[in-house]
């Protein structure tokens, strides 16, 4: 709902009652203790619009009436005088209306081209008065012409979003503000101010601003800007601000919600998966950018806390990394036979956007360790070692499990 100035601010007017009652009748009033003069002061306190959709919008007039008696069956009648109509029933029923209260009337008004101001004749007639110190109707039926003027210039459609609208935890995104303008007037001097909550905007003032000089009805604009989520429901907080129709400033205030994907902007994923104890593997490290932007001097940095395995190199350089890119590098995995069943290799990928800032994601991955059967003959024995046919023989079998498992069932 938008306020505007009123064309005659305070607009009283003191009107006699049109069709006085017979002189008989008035004579009779006048010698009945009480009677007072009619008197009748409407005041326009204010005209509000307010935008339906397309060129049909809602116009509300509040008046104060100022009297000696009670208005009975008032009733309001609006007459645009720029080309308007009124498409709602009239007149609007205002009922009975005592001295001291304010009414509101409201117009459905249709107006094929937005206008700054539109000039209008608010009628307000009655049917009777009713005299509280005499306790009767005085027959005192009137109207009144009040003169007003309201803005016309509903039918703005700004719209905003954001895109993309999903973005993954603490890695930075490179975001498209739209702004489009659904409406049926220019905006002129557009200026978008990007406040952020729950999310960090890179290398850019608090807030970043935006400027348009103007953005005609159908058109759209677009502005980049690159963010970093540091919480589960980050936002972007857009106030808008032009002039519009009317030539007032206008500002408005939207809330763009972002999504945190769950999971890495950075995957690092082994090949294969599973190594033997007691040996070395050579395995492919991929190396994959799910993100939406892309990684610069991306480097990757392999982290073995409390674990027994060894890996060469620890600290490879990747490069450019496009959204969407999958790099592979070759590490050699030294495994112990003390590792267990399963050892994490924890990491750090190290980048920098397209911005200059730099930035860090950790993760892990982990490998399957299998132990192989350990058991080896060490020596055989027989007594005698030469024997004969038909003679018996004691053979000596050692068997040695040198692996880090018990053998059953041997």
């Amino acid at each position: 709902m938008r306020t505007h100035p009123i064309l005659a601010a305070a607009l009283a007017l003191a009107v006699l009652a049109a069709g006085q009652p017979p002189i008989s009748q008035q004579g009779a009033y006048q010698q009945r203790a009480g009677y007072r003069p009619a008197v009748f002061v409407f005041v326009v306190e204010s005209v509000s619009t307010a935008g339906s959709s397309g060129t049909v919008g809602v116009v509300q007039v509040a008046v104060s009436y100022w009297g000696v008696r009670t208005l009975v069956n008032a009733r309001a009648r609006l007459e645009p005088l720029c080309g308007a109509g009124v498409t709602s029933e009239q007149p609007v029923p205002l009922g009975s209306w005592r001295p001291g209260t304010q009414k509101v009337a409201a117009f459905t008004v249709s107006l094929p081209e937005p206008a700054p101001r539109c000039g209008a004749r608010l009628l307000i007639s009655w049917e009777d008065t009713w005299d509280d110190s005499l306790s009767a109707l005085t027959h005192e039926g009137g109207s009144t012409l009040l003169e007003l003027s309201f803005s016309a210039c509903w039918g703005e459609g700004l719209v905003l979003r954001v895109v993309p609208s999903t973005v993954y935890s603490g890695a930075p995104a490179s975001l498209s503000l739209e702004v489009e303008n659904r409406g049926r007037f220019e905006l002129a001097h557009l200026t978008l101010a990007v406040s952020a909550q729950g999310v960090a905007v890179l290398d850019a003032p608090v807030p970043q601003t935006f400027h348009l000089d103007s953005l005609p009805p159908g058109g759209s604009a677009a502005f980049q800007l690159t963010v970093v989520p540091q919480s589960p429901a980050p936002a972007l907080v857009v106030t808008a601000s032009y002039l519009g129709c009317s030539g007032s400033l206008v500002t408005r205030t939207y809330t763009l919600p972002l999504y945190v994907a769950s999971g890495q902007a950075v995957l690092v994923t082994p090949d294969p998966a599973v190594v033997r104890a007691g040996s070395s593997a050579r395995l492919k490290l991929h190396v994959l950018n799910v993100g939406g932007v892309p990684l610069y001097n991306v480097k990757l940095l392999l982290s073995l806390q409390r674990s027994p395995l060894s890996v060469t190199p620890s600290f490879i350089d990747i490069g450019e990394l496009r959204p969407g890119e999958d790099k592979v590098v070759d590490v050699e995995v030294l495994v112990p036979t003390s590792a267990s069943a399963s050892e994490a290799v924890g990491y750090q990928v190290v980048y920098s956007t397209g911005s200059g800032s730099s930035a860090v994601l950790q993760g892990s991955f982990t490998l399957s360790v299998i132990f192989p059967a350990g058991l080896a003959i060490t020596s055989v024995e027989a007594v005698p070692q030469q024997p004969q046919v038909g003679s018996n023989v004691v053979v000596a079998v050692t068997l040695v499990n040198d692996g880090t498992y018990p053998v059953y069932a041997v």
